[in-house]
C-alpha cells in the first residue's frame, strides 16, 4: 500500500514538474517571440528610413549648391546611414546564423567610407571644391534604383509594403539579400 502511495506521489511530482518546466518553456518562447518581433521592427525601420535619406540626397545633391555646413550635415547623415545599412546584416547573421553577412570590404562599404572621406576633404575646402559630386551622385542613382528594383521603394513603403514586411519579418525577408547583392554588383569597379 505504503508503495502505491509512493508511486502516486512520485507521478504527481512528474506530472507538476512537465507542467511548470513546459510553462516556462512556452513563456520563454514567446518572450523570445516579442523580441524577435522587436529586432525586426527597429532594423526595419533603420534600414528603411537610411534608403529615404539616400533617395533624397541624390534628389537634393542634383541640384542645391553645399556649403560648409550643408556638406557637414551630409556626412553626419551619412555615417547614420552606414551604421543602419550594416547593422541589419551583422544583426541578421547572428539572429539567424546565416552567411550572408555584410562582407567587409564590400562594395557598398567602400562607396560610404569613400563618400566620407570625399565629404571631409569637401568641408575642409570651406565647400569650395565639391569635384566629387557628380562621382556621390552616379553611386547614389545606383544604390536608389536597386531599391527601386527590389523594394518597390520610390520615397518610403506604402502601409501595404510595411505590411508585407511585418508578415515575413524584415531579416528572414530574402528581398534583404537580393538588395545587397544587388547594390555589390552595381557598385562593383
Amino acid at each position: 500500500m505504503e508503495l502505491k502511495n509512493r508511486k502516486r506521489l512520485a507521478m504527481l511530482l512528474l506530472l507538476v514538474l512537465a507542467v511548470l518546466f513546459g510553462g516556462l518553456y512556452l513563456y520563454e518562447r514567446s518572450q523570445k517571440a516579442k523580441l524577435w518581433n522587436v529586432v525586426n521592427q527597429y532594423e526595419a525601420n533603420q534600414f528603411f528610413s537610411a534608403l529615404d535619406y539616400l533617395q533624397d540626397w541624390e534628389v537634393r545633391l542634383d541640384g542645391t549648391p553645399y556649403t560648409k555646413a550643408d556638406l557637414q550635415a551630409e556626412r553626419d547623415s551619412l555615417s547614420g546611414t552606414a551604421v543602419s545599412l550594416q547593422e541589419a546584416f551583422t544583426i541578421r547573421t547572428r539572429l539567424l546564423g546565416a552567411d550572408d553577412v555584410l562582407r567587409h570590404p564590400s562594395n557598398l562599404t567602400d562607396f560610404l567610407m569613400r563618400t566620407d572621406r570625399q565629404l571631409s576633404a569637401m568641408i575642409n575646402s570651406g565647400g569650395k571644391d565639391l569635384t566629387h559630386l557628380k562621382e556621390i551622385s552616379l553611386s547614389l542613382k545606383k544604390i536608389n534604383r536597386v531599391s527601386r528594383e527590389v523594394y518597390r521603394f520610390e520615397s518610403g513603403l506604402t502601409s501595404e509594403q510595411w505590411d508585407e514586411i511585418s508578415k515575413t519579418g524584415f531579416m528572414q525577408d530574402e528581398r534583404l539579400i537580393e538588395w545587397y547583392t544587388q547594390v555589390e554588383a552595381a557598385l562593383a569597379p
